[in-house]
């Protein structure tokens, strides 16, 4: 490593894969939620009512289930691109108290 070099952390990695896979998550998400209530919640409706009510109870279980898991791998997302926000700032705050050695 010759003077003046520094190290940094993977910022731009760390961005595209949060951006990309933010784009997928959301993608996904869309796509199940229209799937649930075109295919399943919408047909379920014409059950009979005791059999519908039971089905219903139980998908609403299931999607809150996955919404739970689709909210922490948003929030790491979130975090890879706020992580990475962050080590670029101190990458540039060391710099600057490395400068002039």
């Amino acid at each position: 490593m010759a003077k003046g070099d520094a190290i940094q952390y993977p910022i731009d990695d760390l961005r595209t894969i949060a951006a990309t896979q933010h784009k997928a998550l959301n993608d996904t998400w869309q796509n199940h939620q229209t799937h649930l209530n075109q295919y399943i919640l919408t047909p379920a409706s014409t059950l009979p009512k005791d059999v519908a009510d039971a089905f219903r109870s139980h998908m609403t279980s299931w999607h809150q289930t996955l919404q739970d898991h689709y909210d922490a791998l948003h929030t790491l997302l979130n975090v890879l691109d706020t992580g990475a926000t962050n080590m670029e700032q101190q990458d540039k705050d060391v710099s600057k108290e490395f400068q002039g050695f």
